[in-house]
């Protein structure tokens, strides 16, 4: 569907070859089909390209952060494996010859996910045998299966040490990578492009200084910094479970930093993946228990289950991924901090209304859509959200001079007294007061004053945090 976008260009079976800057613009080579030879100038390139991304290495960014687990995957398809009606998303995996996860996609496929400790192991060095062998003997030999691809990589959590290098932005998995405990990587993706889009076209428009763009790195490294802690510690807390058949996260990143350096790193690949394959070996050999009928495998599998409900974060965390707050320069609030994650609840979101937040959903009454979706229409605008919209127009009309070239236009949340039970309390500014929010959808500014009152407030304190980077200066 890109592809019809009018104004987006797709170029299918394209690389990047090499980027170098030219006085106030961004040169992209490219190559392979139908990008042979070809130049693409622009002011700016952003490098989406994921956790293996070619444009990172090219503009000389690293990226920093322990390893976690050394993967491996196939990715396959079985219509017999479950019915449809009862196919769990996530099923875990522990053998005494294998352990991992398998995801259920759409159309009966499946991708199933192991470990390996050293590059010499059959997972690593022979990853489509290895998979035709494993596929039956974990999963059952009754049913077919057709192998679609196979896969490996690391999973770490790392993240590159700048966002920007001159005229190139890093957005996604090529800024920032997570482990898949908790499924982190495409949110904060998303979130990445919702913070950028709007700047990078203030900018491009002419209303916006560049160094608007230095934000962008501002605002997300402390979020992709919360949402890493939290995607680590999901990894971790999985222990609490499989620690039960003598199986752990902390367990198999030890093993795998361990094969990683000397001694174990001098050896010969052969001896290397054979004392690899013993480890591992040696480290699952408990997890049989549970197969068992007896005694001690029923306080196991019991054991395990009462801990399963612990693991709730893991794949509820709707209140991180939507109660985060932008801290920095562009809003006048508090956002997450390395020692505060500045949160109500990982698990439930509660929408708020402090600076740097999101603006919560509601019903407009007068269009019936939501809120959220009547702000951002015009990246160069700020709108201020309010139930006392006649007032706050007066003072918007009153002082449009002083914010120009930005412009400030009012939603009218419709008056107190017809609104919907709760949504003069979601939005904490009473009858009178309002919300100063831009083009993201977030938060600049709350007072639960009036317009006669707060309006000089918020003024000055769009001055004084964008002035910096708009050409404010204009309108006075």
């Amino acid at each position: 569907m890109l592809d019809r976008e009018p104004l987006v260009e797709v170029r299918y079976g394209t690389s990047v070859a090499g980027i170098s800057e030219r006085d106030d613009s961004v040169v992209v080579h490219t190559s392979g089909a139908g990008g042979d030879g070809a130049t693409l100038q622009a002011r700016f390139a952003i490098g989406a390209d994921g956790a293996n991304s070619a444009v990172r290495d090219m503009v000389g960014v690293e990226m920093h952060g322990p390893t976690l687990a050394k993967m491996g995957s196939a990715f396959f398809r079985c219509d017999t494996l479950y019915p449809v009606s009862e196919r769990p998303l996530l099923t875990w995996i522990y053998q005494p010859s294998f352990a991992g996860v398998l995801i259920a996609h759409a159309d009966h496929h499946y991708v199933l996910m192991g470990t390996y400790l050293h590059p010499a192991q059959r997972m690593s060095r022979e990853p489509g045998p290895y998979w035709r062998d494993t596929l039956p003997a974990v999963l059952g030999a009754d049913h077919a299966y057709d192998v679609v691809s196979t896969g490996k990589w690391e999973m770490t959590t790392q993240t590159a040490d700048t966002f920007r290098r001159g005229r190139v932005l890093l957005a996604g998995d090529a800024a920032h990578r997570f482990p898949h405990t908790g499924g982190y990587g495409l949110n904060s993706g998303v979130q990445d492009a919702h913070n950028l889009a709007w700047k990078l076209e203030a900018v491009l428009s002419g209303v916006a200084k560049p160094t608007l763009l230095d934000t962008y790195e501002v605002e997300r490294r402390p979020v992709v910094d919360l949402f890493a802690r939290h995607s680590v510690a999901n990894h971790f807390k999985l222990d609490d479970v499989t620690r039960h058949v003598g199986a752990t996260n902390r367990m198999l990143q030890r093993a795998t930093s361990a094969m990683s350096r000397p001694p174990f790193a001098w050896l010969p690949g052969s001896r290397a993946a054979a004392l690899a394959d013993r480890v591992v070996g040696l480290g699952l050999g408990r997890t049989q228990v549970i197969a068992g009928t007896g005694r001690r495998a029923v306080r196991a599998r019991d054991k395990m289950a009462s801990d399963i409900p612990g693991q709730l974060a893991h794949f509820v965390s709707t209140g991180l991924e939507f109660g985060y707050r932008y801290g920095g320069p562009l809003t006048d609030g508090r956002g997450v901090t390395a020692n505060d994650d500045g949160l109500d609840d990982v698990v439930e979101y509660r929408p708020r209304t402090d600076p740097g937040g999101r603006l919560p959903h509601s019903i407009l009454p007068a269009t019936g859509e939501s809120a959220l979706r009547s702000v951002g229409r015009d990246p160069n605008a700020l709108t201020l959200v309010t139930f006392d919209a006649d007032a706050w127009q007066a003072a918007v009309d009153k002082h449009r001079d002083d914010l120009s070239p930005l412009r400030v236009d009012v939603l009218d949340l419709g008056p107190a007294e017809d609104a919907a039970p709760g949504a003069v309390d979601l939005y904490q500014v009473g009858e009178r007061g309002a919300l100063l929010v831009r083009a993201d959808g977030h938060i600049v500014w709350r007072s639960t004053a009036g317009a006669d009152d707060a309006a000089d407030d918020a003024v000055a304190t769009v001055r004084r945090l964008w002035g910096r980077y708009f050409p404010l200066d204009r309108a006075r």
